[in-house]
């Protein structure tokens, strides 16, 4: 499947309300809740933006950056960090 945004935040009430708001503007969104399942999700979809967390409780900001950079590296997504 096809998605337009894939927002990365371990605060799930975040992730999930601002993946509802962007679907009310029929901007296709999903939200996980950490790298593994970005990565996971990555491989079965097709996504043209990710919203990525980087302080993510579950790792480090220096692992959230190299995550970002192996992203902008391999990929043409439109990658935003918040």
């Amino acid at each position: 499947m096809n998605y337009d945004c894939l927002i990365v935040d371990d605060e799930v009430e975040l992730a999930e309300t601002t993946s509802e708001y962007f679907n009310l503007f029929n901007v296709q969104t999903a939200f996980v809740t950490n790298v593994q399942d970005c990565r996971d999700f990555m491989r079965e979809h097709t996504v043209s933006m990710l919203l990525l967390c980087l302080v993510l409780i579950s790792v480090s900001y220096v692992v959230s950056m190299l995550v970002a950079n192996r992203i902008r590296r391999i990929s043409m997504y439109a990658l935003i960090s918040e």
